[in-house]
């Protein structure tokens, strides 16, 4: 008697909760896309017209369960990512974490009634809720098309899952970008998503470099040691190039908790240039500046070291209104 295979089918329930519309934002890769910032740019859109909140898992945080990030709190119980967002909006809007995304909707939801927005960070792979605007993210130099799934490449899902997206963002692009460059990405990414899926195109803008206590920088910055724990750090390290001597660039994982091993080896390389390149600095990015207020970095400080950081912010190009317009559509009933 032969054997029978049978196909077993996950059943996956999905809720949705009345007068709160949600908007998830993630990719199919590991890391590095931009959605930290994408996630400011959505909700500084919003504020002025809708009440909105932000909710994501905090990876990599020392808390447990629902953590509504607060003055008292820090990266460590919210998450690097979490943190930066609570720490740039001022308040403006809550931030919360939760491994459990339908019970951390529930507890927004009992603290900040008002609340008819939320946007999920990190939420391409979310099946238990209803999202009512699916944005994916692929990086212009790590197309979603060109990767494999783990462990042979960087992808989470196959990509063929794409098609879930209702808008596809290629992020970190080139500050110029030609049209026949875009038709070629787009080329490269149609066949793999919806036909009704938007495709917009953006980069990062760098701002003006800033010292850990937030403040500008007064005096010229002329050579940088740079160090980052983000994923594919290239990025970051070639904008520094152009605009200052790289003298040299530490990379640790991402996420990274710096260690006081990890604090050691900043410290001896920047030691090993100091008495050559006068007036050197120490410069990080913005996800990494959260973990600069450690007792640890702050005797950096009284080393007569200066450690500054490298505000971004997300740019579409001509394309931000239409952008906009789709992120509004899709959340319009939620309005009061």
């Amino acid at each position: 008697m032969g054997l029978k295979i049978y196909k077993v089918y996950e059943v996956r329930k999905v809720v949705s909760f009345e007068g709160i519309k949600t908007i998830g934002i993630g990719n199919l890769s590991v890391g590095g896309t931009g959605k930290t910032p994408l996630t400011e740019y959505i909700t500084r859109s919003l504020i002025s017209s809708h009440k909105v909140a932000i909710l994501s898992r905090g990876y990599k945080r020392k808390s447990k369960g629902f953590y509504l990030a607060n003055e008292a709190a820090n990266w460590e119980m919210v998450g690097d990512e979490p943190f930066q967002l609570f720490s740039e909006l001022k308040g403006k809007v809550p931030v919360a974490v939760s491994e459990n995304r339908k019970i951390g909707i529930e507890k927004v939801r009992l603290q900040y009634p008002e609340v008819n927005t939320i946007i999920l960070d990190d939420a391409f792979q979310q099946w238990s809720i209803k999202l009512d605007l699916r944005i994916l993210l692929t990086e212009y130099s790590h197309l979603f098309t060109d990767d494999y799934v783990l462990p042979m490449g960087y992808l989470r899902e196959p990509r063929k899952e794409a098609k879930r997206a209702d808008v596809l963002i290629i992020t970190k692009c080139p500050s110029r970008i030609s049209l026949l460059m875009r038709k070629e990405v787009v080329q490269k990414v149609k066949k793999y998503i919806a036909s009704d899926a938007p495709i917009f195109f953006c980069r990062i803008q760098y701002q003006t470099l800033r010292s850990i206590d937030g403040t500008r920088s007064e005096n010229p910055i002329k050579n940088i040691i740079a160090f980052s724990g983000i994923a594919r750090p290239n990025f970051f390290f070639d904008h520094l190039k152009k605009q200052y001597t790289l003298i040299d660039c530490l990379s640790f994982p991402d996420h990274v908790n710096y260690s006081q091993n990890h604090i050691s080896k900043i410290v001896t390389t920047y030691y090993k240039y100091a008495k050559q390149y006068p007036n050197l600095a120490l410069v990080t990015t913005q996800k990494d500046s959260v973990k600069l207020h450690s007792l640890a970095f702050k005797k950096l400080l009284l080393r007569n070291i200066s450690i500054y950081y490298l505000p971004i912010q997300i740019d579409f190009f001509e394309d931000n209104k239409e952008f906009l317009k789709k992120v509004h559509q899709s959340i319009i009933f939620s309005a009061k």
